[in-house]
């Protein structure tokens, strides 16, 4: 049905047309969520072997979606369900491998349709620190090139 097919005239006419039009975008326009938001504690530079924490949070009324953690060049994904607007991921004991740019991703589903956010801005965790190495790793000793005996 097109607003050309009602043959009212006046407001009743205006009002048709504009819940005809508002209809019909919504059969065409597919739900669009917000990006979501990230961050970390502690902020800053981690000490390798430091827990770190990362919350992603999204503003919407479509809750009960899950939650995606990524690390952008690298293996690490995590995902959690959420019956709230935010999700917390916790990285125990940081190494270098941690090191990175993560990203945050909310997916949720309604009306028996997945929608998917746009990834969120990144956040870059940083480790620094000495790695506690035994004196006799002989792999170790050999990627420093010491000598072993």
């Amino acid at each position: 049905m097109s607003p050309k097919d009602f043959v009212f005239t006046g407001r009743v006419s205006e009002a048709m047309h504009a819940v005809v039009k508002t209809v019909a975008s919504q059969r065409e326009d597919p739900m669009i969520l917000p990006k979501p938001s990230i961050s970390k504690r502690p902020a800053g530079d981690l000490t390798w072997g430091q827990d770190v924490s990362v919350t992603c949070s999204i503003s919407t009324q479509h809750l009960g979606g899950t939650f995606t953690l990524q690390q952008t060049s690298g293996s690490f994904r995590k995902s959690q369900t959420s019956s709230t607007n935010s999700a917390t991921f916790n990285i125990p004991q940081v190494t270098f491998s941690n090191e990175g740019s993560y990203q945050c991703q909310y997916q949720t589903r309604v009306s028996s349709r997945d929608f998917n956010s746009p990834q969120s801005d990144s956040i870059r965790l940083s480790v620094t620190g000495i790695v506690p190495v035994s004196v006799s790793d002989k792999s170790f000793k050999s990627r420093l090139q010491i000598p072993t005996e």
